[in-house]
């Protein structure tokens, strides 16, 4: 120590250098801190991004399966409709028709009941053995 230096100069000088070596390795500290901190941000970003990818496959596929469905919904309401109004346009010359076939088989029938009487039920019930 030089004999002309004050030591209260001395002391401050040192207490300086010291406060200086323990800032640095604060700062130290921190920049590495902050390093690993990038580096898991990253791996976690990553991470994150692979799962977002498969969460979009996911969604493109439930997407797909569920777009026949959606078609054969639409189609099958397009059908009932349709059937709906096919019974309403033609339900009653239909119903007509078998009204009509109804009566000419009651006519066949009364007919061959004059032709061949012995073709008529019987009105006796059968004889059991």
């Amino acid at each position: 120590m030089p004999e002309d230096a004050d030591p209260v100069e001395l002391r401050i000088q040192l207490s300086e250098s010291r406060t200086d070596a323990k800032f640095e390795r604060v700062l130290g500290e921190m920049r590495t801190g902050f390093a690993e901190m990038r580096g898991e941000m990253r791996t976690g970003f990553s991470e994150l991004r692979g799962e977002v990818g498969k969460l979009a496959t996911r969604i493109a596929a439930v997407e797909k399966s569920t777009s026949g469905i959606r078609t054969t919904v639409i189609l099958t309401g397009i059908a009932a409709v349709g059937v709906v109004v096919a019974v309403l346009a033609y339900g009653q010359s239909l119903f007509a028709n078998g009204l009509t076939t109804r009566d000419q088989v009651r006519a066949v029938i009364s007919e061959l009941h004059l032709q061949a009487p012995f073709l008529a039920p019987s009105s006796q019930p059968p004889a059991k053995p």
